[in-house]
């Protein structure tokens, strides 16, 4: 039987919650929390296994949901996407087999009916939900089927403006989750250090304004390059001063 991890909102405290399974009935009762939520107006992003049926299915079925296989819907959990820009090609990448992919996104509250009807009567009937999705990747082999709250409350609402500019390339210092009450400040006292370390570029973004970063992170950059060589000789300049850092491209 497919088991789904829900993985509670994570604060940067001392020791992080440690998540237990849920049993796929459990994971029905959260999907329609989110509906309800999401309809009387509040608003929560999280990551979700998401998946499109593959071709095989021998009914008139929708065709995304929440698990772990093309091949079946164990969960019983439908969903209605929808695509911000930044994920606007997913549903191009569908093929026979179906795909599976890890998803970042919010319920927006709306929810459809869809009924499937064969020699007049009226066969299953599926309840599917609205989903934005704003970012999205493959799932990776082994990765179990969980689903996390990345960020809800008033800052799960805030209009990010994304970084499209010509410096794709990110050198990465350090990530504060946003829904650490501190994620600012402790932000801020890293790129101050930074800069005082000789990396005059150092800067701090909201990692929703990167497509491809994930969310929810307060993200200190030392600094934003056209190329991957630039952003390599940057964190070969920070390794020698024992500096950690890595390279990501961001859009």
């Amino acid at each position: 039987m497919l088991r789904l991890a829900l993985i509670p909102l994570l604060l940067l405290l001392p020791a992080f919650a440690v998540a237990a399974p849920i049993n796929l009935e459990d994971v029905g009762r959260w999907h329609a929390a989110q509906i309800a939520s999401a309809g009387q107006g509040q608003r929560a992003i999280v990551r979700i296994p998401m998946v499109h049926r593959s071709a095989s299915w021998g009914c008139v079925c929708p065709d995304w949901y929440i698990g772990d296989s093309a091949d079946t819907n164990s969960a019983g959990v439908w969903l209605e996407p929808s695509f911000a820009e930044g994920a606007a090609d997913l549903p191009g990448k569908v093929e026979e087999a179906g795909i599976e992919v890890i998803v970042e996104g919010y319920y927006t509250g709306d929810s459809e009916l869809m009924v499937w009807e064969a020699g007049g009567e009226v066969r299953e009937t599926y309840r599917m939900a609205g989903f934005h999705v704003l970012r999205w990747r493959p799932t990776r082999a082994g990765e179990p089927a969980a689903i996390e709250v990345l960020l809800d409350g008033h800052k799960a609402k805030e209009a990010v403006k994304p970084l499209r500019d010509d410096r794709p390339w990110l050198v990465i210092a350090h990530s504060l989750q946003l829904s650490s009450p501190t994620c600012t400040e402790g932000a801020e006292i890293r790129r101050k250090f930074l800069i005082e370390k000789g990396f005059k570029d150092t800067e701090v973004i909201d990692s929703r304004a990167a497509p491809l970063l994930s969310c929810c992170f307060k993200t200190v950059l030392l600094g934003r390059y056209k190329t991957r060589s630039e952003a390599k000789a940057v964190e070969a300049a920070a390794k020698a001063k024992k500096i950690t850092t890595y390279v990501r491209r961001g859009w």
